[in-house]
């Protein structure tokens, strides 16, 4: 193979992406028909009780207005985290048009994509109406950009096209299929819900479940071996693992609740292996594809079950 071609880093895309290049558009969602944005002021909790617990958040000890302003700025973090992983979709999937060549699918993960990076800067705007006071605390925050697995910040760090694109595909897949988690989580709790946000989350997770299809076509064809896709997913999870309050924004969250004096301070945050979501990585259908995709996260799942 040669390296220098571009277009030589995955085996033919061609029948492999011909029935996901067909699918109907049915589950689309209408970004002014199908989310109600006049109730958008409305009372209810961004996260529930579902959520929280596995995300190993804690607001029983802490005061109301802590626990009002966490979820205030735990939604702000998840609408900027979307926004900034899904403009990275845009981006790479432009940029990298040779080597992924004509596909259907490719073309409408992007659209969607822009969609949902719409769809989460305009509620964003709509919690900033609802409490500037907090915005402009969240404003003031030193808010550092992540180094995105498979950015373009991130490309110098991989040796090769075929290394790049892996990181790129496994960072898209489990990021989307952390999205449905976390849409299920909230209809766990549907009747606390603030409305739109439910209905964000529940169209959102429409798109993403036709995403992964894609993801994982290009995963599936690219030119490696098992050794390297066992080394490249554990580079790949020990960096989730190591920042992951960072990579979903908890930490900016954590971090403007302990600004403001006058609110009781969270409990501190413990490590991913510490809380639920990290077996949810494991043993949740959810993730499922993540785990084919990741045989570092396949072990993982395997020494779970091993020593349960």
């Amino acid at each position: 193979m040669n390296v220098s071609d571009p277009t030589a880093i995955y085996d033919d895309l061609t029948d492999s992406c011909a029935k996901i290049d067909r699918r109907n558009t049915r589950y689309q969602f209408d970004l002014e028909t199908d989310i109600e944005w006049d109730r958008a002021a409305q009372p209810g909790l961004f996260f529930g009780p579902a959520a929280l617990q596995t995300l190993g958040v804690r607001l029983d000890t802490v005061s109301s207005p802590a626990a009002g302003a966490f979820q205030w700025a735990y939604a702000m973090a998840v609408c900027d985290a979307f926004h900034e992983l899904e403009d990275m979709v845009v981006r790479f999937t432009r940029n990298e048009n040779q080597s992924l060549g004509p596909s259907r699918s490719v073309v409408l993960l992007c659209e969607e994509e822009i969609k949902h990076m719409e769809l989460f800067a305009r509620f964003a705007t709509e919690l900033r109406n609802q409490r500037p006071d907090l915005a402009t605390l969240w404003d003031r925050l030193d808010h550092r950009p992540q180094v995105l697995p498979g950015g373009d910040e991130d490309r110098a760090a991989f040796p090769d096209m075929e290394s790049q694109h892996y990181i790129f595909w496994i960072n898209t897949l489990f990021f989307e299929e952390f999205t449905i988690f976390l849409a299920d989580c909230l209809a766990r709790d549907a009747g606390l819900i603030q409305p739109v946000w439910a209905q964000m989350h529940a169209c959102h997770m429409r798109e993403e479940l036709q995403h992964i299809p894609t993801d994982v076509v290009h995963i599936n064809s690219l030119r490696l071996s098992d050794e390297q896709r066992y080394t490249l997913s554990k580079v790949f999870f020990l960096r989730i693992e190591r920042d992951f309050d960072g990579y979903f924004g908890l930490d900016r969250a954590y971090r403007l609740v302990q600004t403001c004096e006058d609110l009781t301070a969270l409990p501190s945050r413990p490590r991913l292996r510490g809380i639920p979501i990290f077996q949810a990585f494991l043993t949740s259908p959810h993730f499922k594809r993540s785990r084919s995709c990741a045989p570092y996260l396949a072990r993982l799942a395997e020494e779970f079950y091993r020593s349960a």
